[in-house]
């Protein structure tokens, strides 16, 4: 049972991973007049955490650098 089980969340991490050959996001110019090419959307809600706005994130505007949500993920898993 703990292998099938095993089994179910390596088959499901694999499957949402984002792919191997994903560029990382690449930031460009200042706050005011910049931009982000690559950029990432976090999850909307987990078992510890939700977004910021909800109006936000249904306008699409709630991406990150690639590296931030990776940070986010690993910081929200460690606290689960």
């Amino acid at each position: 049972m703990a292998r099938m089980i095993s089994l179910y969340f390596l088959t499901a991490a694999t499957l949402l991973a984002p792919p191997i050959w994903a560029a990382d996001s690449q930031c460009f110019g200042t706050v005011s007049h910049g931009g982000i090419q690559d950029s990432v959307k976090p999850p909307t809600s987990g078992s510890n955490f939700t977004v910021y706005s909800a109006l936000a994130a249904a306008a699409g505007r709630t991406f990150v650098h690639s590296k931030v949500s990776a940070i986010l993920d690993a910081a929200y898993a460690a606290l689960a």
